[in-house]
C-alpha cells in the first residue's frame, strides 16, 4: 500500500502546517490588498441574508472575500485545468466558503497588505487582479448566483 504522504509534494505539506503560507491565505491577502481603504470589503452585516431564526449573517466583506476566492478558483480551474488553491471549499446556503478565511476574516481585514509584497506566481496574480476588478462592480446577489452556476 502506498503511503499517501509520500505522494504529496513537500511544498504542499509545508503549507498544510504553516497557516500563513497556505495559498488561500495568500490569495485572500492579495484580494484585500486591492481594497486598502476597505471600501469594497466592508464590515457591515448582510441583513438581507437572514433566512432562518438564529442564523448570524456574515459581514459584507467576509461574504465578498469568500465569493471572490470561490470565483477565482472557478476561473483558474476553467483556464488552467487545475485549482488555484487546494484548501477545501465548504458548501453553505449562500455559496462556498473557505472556512479558515471565513472564521479569521477580521484578523486579515484589519491588516494593510500591499500587492507587490505578496509572493505568488505572476499569472495567478494577474488572474486574481482581473477577477477582483471585474467582479467588484457587481451586486452581492450576482456574485452569489455566479458562484452557484456551473461555468461548464
Amino acid at each position: 500500500m502506498v503511503d499517501i504522504l509520500q505522494t504529496i509534494p513537500f511544498e504542499l505539506l509545508k503549507h498544510k502546517t504553516d497557516p500563513s503560507q497556505r495559498s488561500q491565505t495568500i490569495i485572500a491577502k492579495l484580494l484585500l490588498s486591492f481594497d486598502p481603504n476597505r471600501e469594497y470589503f466592508v464590515d457591515g452585516k448582510m441583513t438581507d441574508k437572514i433566512e432562518e431564526e438564529g442564523y448570524e449573517p456574515p459581514t459584507i466583506g467576509n461574504f465578498r472575500l469568500n465569493k471572490m476566492l470561490h470565483i477565482c478558483q472557478i476561473l483558474h480551474y476553467a483556464k488552467y485545468g487545475e485549482p488555484l488553491f487546494f484548501e477545501e471549499l465548504r458548501a453553505y446556503y449562500h455559496g462556498a466558503i473557505v472556512y479558515p478565511i471565513y472564521r479569521d476574516f477580521f484578523s486579515f481585514y484589519r491588516k494593510p497588505f500591499k500587492a507587490e509584497e505578496i509572493s505568488i506566481e505572476e499569472a495567478k496574480k494577474n488572474l486574481i487582479n482581473k477577477t477582483y476588478y471585474y467582479f467588484k462592480n457587481y451586486s452581492d446577489d450576482y456574485l452569489e448566483t455566479f458562484s452557484h452556476d456551473d461555468p461548464a
